[in-house]
């Protein structure tokens, strides 16, 4: 399927200028796996099915940090996604290492091991195995991300 085709342009959150997963997975009922195109490290992704409006903060937030990541490639056949979620992370450097410093045990020194354990880490967090409550958190980080 061509990139042209990939966003549907109803999902309120996308635009033709700018393609991000929400324009690839909104009309979808599926999971897919989203593979990163730089590590070999995934992120299962799954939109919610409800208005964003009455959306908890998992499903918010969730659909906040798929705006911003862009697919290079997808295979409907095998429900996979190829995506930037390094350059993602790399973009918003500075503010996953706050959030690191403050809710993390542990740092990474090396940027790339750093930014693929937090591929990893939303992985996780996409997964809902953290707390209902940090999801308000996780949120309001990803507000401030572009």
């Amino acid at each position: 399927m061509g990139i042209e085709n990939w966003c549907r342009n109803d999902c309120g959150m996308c635009s033709k200028e700018k393609r991000n997963l929400c324009g690839v997975i909104s009309m979808s009922n599926m999971d897919y796996d989203v593979w990163d195109n730089t590590i070999d490290a995934c992120v299962t992704v799954s939109l919610p099915d409800v208005l964003l409006s009455n959306a908890d903060y998992y499903d918010k937030f969730i659909c906040e940090i798929c705006r911003f990541v862009k697919p290079i490639s997808i295979n409907d056949e095998k429900n996979t996604i190829i995506a930037d979620w390094y350059g993602f992370i790399e973009r918003n450097y500075d503010k996953f290492k706050d959030f690191t410093k403050i809710y993390w045990n542990m740092d990474f020194k090396e940027k790339d091991e750093f930014i693929y354990q937090w591929i990893k880490e939303l992985h996780f967090y996409f997964g809902g195995y953290v707390p209902d409550d940090f999801y308000k958190t996780l949120y309001e980080f990803a507000l401030t991300l572009d």
